[in-house]
């Protein structure tokens, strides 16, 4: 979202090598055009894959087989990913990480989930999804467990439960998907 003529799409894909892509569309026909749904489907384009060089510092590289070898050693069995100010969001249900990338400086900083324990609820066992909503928050979504639900986490580490089922009839659902209006509601 920092550039419309030209944006960058992330994907992950969850397996324990399951390395992070980073797609850039090839650069639109006339100056000032923004991106459309058919940005998608032009051919060319560059792909890279994460690749984290040490605990703190990462670069992207085009080598398929370095980003699967980093994603099993880092950050295996990413789902959820988001984007917001720069920064870019994910976790590892393997680790049981929240992986933080600072994209212009190349650095990033871990925490486990297992800190974000809520009420009695299980957000510890395997975060899922997650969405970097305007504001302090970031929305997580819970992936099994006794109490899946949506929990969040504030600017101060302040853990938040959305929602949580608790029956017995719930026990390793899962909840997916977080969609907020441009309201950010």
């Amino acid at each position: 979202d920092r550039t419309p003529s030209l944006p960058i799409f992330f994907v992950t894909e969850d397996s324990t090598r399951g390395a992070i892509r980073r797609y850039t569309p090839p650069p639109p026909n006339s100056p000032g055009e923004e991106a459309s749904w058919d940005t998608l489907h032009v051919d060319g384009g560059n792909t890279e894959f994460l690749v984290f060089l040490d605990d703190s510092r990462f670069t992207w590289s085009c080598d398929e087989e370095l980003g699967r070898f980093s994603a099993e050693k880092y950050y295996p069995n990413v789902e959820g990913i988001d984007y917001e100010d720069g920064m870019l969001y994910f976790v590892s249900k393997k680790t049981l990480k929240l992986y933080v990338l600072d994209l212009e400086s190349g650095t990033y900083v871990s925490s486990s989930t297992n800190d974000y324990s809520l009420l009695s609820g299980e957000f510890k066992h395997s975060p899922d999804q997650l969405v970097r909503n305007t504001g302090n928050f970031l929305y997580f979504t819970e992936d099994g467990g006794k109490t899946p639900g949506v929990y969040a986490i504030d600017a101060d580490g302040q853990s938040y439960a959305i929602f949580e089922a608790y029956d017995e009839m719930y026990f390793n659902d899962e909840t997916t998907g977080l969609a907020f209006s441009p309201d950010g509601k």
